[in-house]
């Protein structure tokens, strides 16, 4: 029997009648998550976003030498992130990275939970980028980052095949502007 998803929170299956097989959509009791995509690119609700594979060619010193070296050490059974979509867990979390980003856009998504590569904490990522530009070892971090632990402020960054606009939380540059002088005291 074909069955094809209309959206993740419905499923639609065809049944056979008289001979033809009509559609029936039905909803399932699942329970979502909430996560937020940061994307200079513009999405409608129903979208759905992959990664336009082209972050790291935008890093340069610390940066690069942290993601150079995360991928050196990548476990065989983790996705290399350059093919991975980054979504949060955490609201405030997406908007601190939002409102730093010139014309971002902020966007409420829905993920696969089983497609779910990797939870790496961000907070580890700043502290190696800090251990490169101080010439020392990132090695321990980045196996911590590679085994999912957390420090003691954690910044949670999803690594996903993919992601579901459910709602268009802001498009307005106005806006992120607004939130980073309010939020960080930016501007003031």
């Amino acid at each position: 029997m074909p069955v094809g998803y209309s959206s993740l929170r419905g499923l639609r299956i065809w049944v056979p009648y008289s001979g033809a097989p009509v559609p029936v959509t039905f909803t399932l009791a699942f329970t979502f998550m909430p996560y937020y995509r940061v994307d200079k690119r513009p999405f409608s609700v129903g979208d759905k976003i992959t990664t336009a594979k082209d972050y790291y060619g935008r890093f340069t010193g610390a940066a690069k030498a942290v993601e150079d070296f995360l991928e050196e050490s990548r476990p065989g059974s983790k996705t290399c992130r350059t093919n991975c979509l980054f979504v949060f867990c955490d609201e405030q979390c997406a908007k601190k990275h939002w409102s730093k980003m010139s014309n971002g856009k902020l966007y409420h998504v829905e993920i696969y939970e089983d497609s779910i590569c990797h939870r790496g904490d961000m907070a580890l990522m700043d502290r190696m980028k800090e251990l490169v530009e101080e010439g020392k070892s990132i090695e321990e971090l980045a196996g911590a980052y590679w085994r999912s632990e957390c420090s003691s402020a954690p910044e949670i960054e999803i690594m996903v095949e993919s992601a579901f606009v459910i709602e268009v939380l802001s498009v307005s540059d106005a806006e992120r502007l607004a939130y980073l002088k309010e939020r960080w005291g930016i501007g003031r």
